[in-house]
């Protein structure tokens, strides 16, 4: 399958659009730090409901990219789009169910812990990737390094997740920028 370029700008605007929505909610309805963005837009409908229409609306159009634009582009195996697909909807599914009764959030936890854990794979496969340029591929494996590290930190070190809110931020973002990096610089 050909690469359709038109669709490539896509990946970018899904990106901006989220760290935009994220740095809104933490900035204009702060809680504390201890708190995962999810536990933040759970605050209110409005907040939830903001989330919620704006993490549909960039997931879905991210995949359109990922499966039209960058894996054609990368030549990026099934896995890499399996992947992309299994991260998109879990977060779909987390930002649709807030975090906040028992069930509600075990399902929230079930979601957003599945889609994060499938971040690591797709990374791996631009990593290992010989069609993506070097600079992004060595930060992906920086990016893999922080990724596993915070992860085991946070589950390691209770007191570490008093700066939960710090580390949820940059696992995504760093996500984000790695993807960044791969599609333009070539």
């Amino acid at each position: 399958m050909q690469p359709i370029e038109a669709v490539k700008p896509l990946g970018a605007m899904a990106i901006t659009i989220m760290w935009a929505a994220m740095a809104i909610l933490v900035t204009k309805w702060p809680r504390q730090a201890g708190i995962s963005i999810s536990r933040h837009a759970a605050q209110n409908r409005k907040t939830y409901l903001m989330m919620a229409a704006v993490e549909t609306f960039t997931l879905s159009i991210f995949f359109v990219f990922t499966v039209w634009w960058f894996v054609p582009t990368f030549l990026m195996p099934l896995g890499y789009t399996f992947c992309v697909a299994i991260a998109s909807a879990g977060l779909i599914l987390a930002a649709l169910v807030p975090d906040t009764s028992k069930l509600k959030h075990k399902i929230h936890q079930i979601a957003a812990y599945t889609a994060s854990a499938f971040f690591v794979p797709a990374l791996v496969y631009i990593a290992v990737n010989t069609n993506v340029a070097n600079l992004p591929r060595t930060y992906c494996v920086a990016v893999l390094v922080y990724m596993i590290g915070a992860s085991l930190t946070l589950f390691f070190r209770p007191a570490a997740r008093g700066y939960y809110l710090a580390y949820q931020a940059a696992y995504i973002i760093s996500f984000h920028v790695a993807i960044l990096l791969t599609t333009y610089i070539r």
